[in-house]
């Protein structure tokens, strides 16, 4: 009965900050429309405009940070430092995690490159393209981590514990991820492991920054600029490549992150901190959330 409970508190929490979410959102996207320009057309070929994108995730990022504000503090009375947004090293943490999942992606783009399994068949460099590309993964990986790390995982941890957060705010992560072009088995898995790891350092670092400057330059780097299909979907690229290995191996139709060398990648880091991390692992084995909370947050 008291499982049920909390289940049943959870499926509010989380209604309510999907519906407050969405109303702001979809008003934001309202008054974007009305701007000539900036509102989203709904043609097919958007996924190689990011003006559009930005028009439709913009909004999405500040309903997502305005209601888990309302949700968290407000409606739950849980404290804002597990949001893990105020924090005064945001920018050498967003730096760190935008070189380590910079890292990955290149390394993963080289051994391929070298086993003869990737070919670079040509080159487009539309600068402005580019940087507006960058500020709309920094805004798209930025929604994703306030919602599925920000919100969801310390809403699940202070009903079920903090494995139970890890392992279902990842589970859902993938899920979303079901509807996208090219979808593939080994793709899903990597989405759950990369789930995985961005929750992990989001309980390591107590802030959301560093999973989300890896995030942003996974997504990014694979696609924009090394010309990987990003979870399946193609954007503009400025290295054009195609695929001569095997799928399991280049990922294929859904890009880097279906391959299996991203599985070993994203799986040995996710051992690591939870092995050798002193402070990863006393919090999975049940150290409360804010005693030894960093006191680089501002409240």
């Amino acid at each position: 009965m008291e499982f049920l409970k909390r289940v049943g508190w959870t499926v509010l929490d989380v209604a309510a900050f999907l519906l407050i979410a969405g109303v702001i959102a979809g008003l934001l996207m309202m008054f974007i429309s009305f701007i000539p320009g900036l509102g989203v057309s709904g043609d097919s070929e958007i996924l190689e405009n990011p003006i559009e994108l930005l028009a439709s995730f913009i909004p999405l990022l500040i309903g997502s940070l305005i209601s888990g504000y309302i949700v968290h503090l407000l409606i739950f009375k849980r404290d804002m430092r597990l949001f893990g947004i105020g924090n005064s090293k945001m920018f050498k943490d967003y730096g760190w995690g935008f070189l380590l999942g910079g890292i990955l992606v290149f390394v993963g783009f080289l051994i391929l490159r070298l086993l003869g399994y990737l070919d670079v068949v040509g080159y487009n460099f539309e600068y402005n393209t580019i940087a507006l590309f960058l500020l709309f993964f920094v805004v798209q990986s930025l929604f994703e981590e306030i919602a599925f790390r920000s919100y969801l995982m310390p809403a699940l941890e202070t009903r079920f514990g903090l494995w139970a957060s890890l392992l279902v705010s990842s589970i859902l992560f993938a899920l979303i991820h079901l509807s996208n072009s090219n979808v593939a088995v080994l793709g899903i898995v990597n989405i759950f492991l990369a789930g995985l790891l961005l929750g992990v350092l989001f309980i390591k670092y107590q802030n959301v920054w560093v999973a989300a400057g890896l995030h942003c330059s996974w997504n990014y780097i694979q696609s924009t600029i090394l010309g990987f299909e990003v979870s399946g979907e193609s954007v503009f690229n400025m290295i054009e490549t195609e695929e001569a290995g095997p799928d399991f191996l280049t990922g294929g139709a859904f890009g880097f992150e279906g391959s299996l060398i991203s599985v070993l990648f994203l799986g040995g880091l996710i051992i690591y901190y939870i092995k050798n991390d002193p402070y990863v692992m006393s919090r999975l084995e049940g150290m409360p959330q804010i005693e030894d909370l960093d006191q680089n947050f501002t409240v």
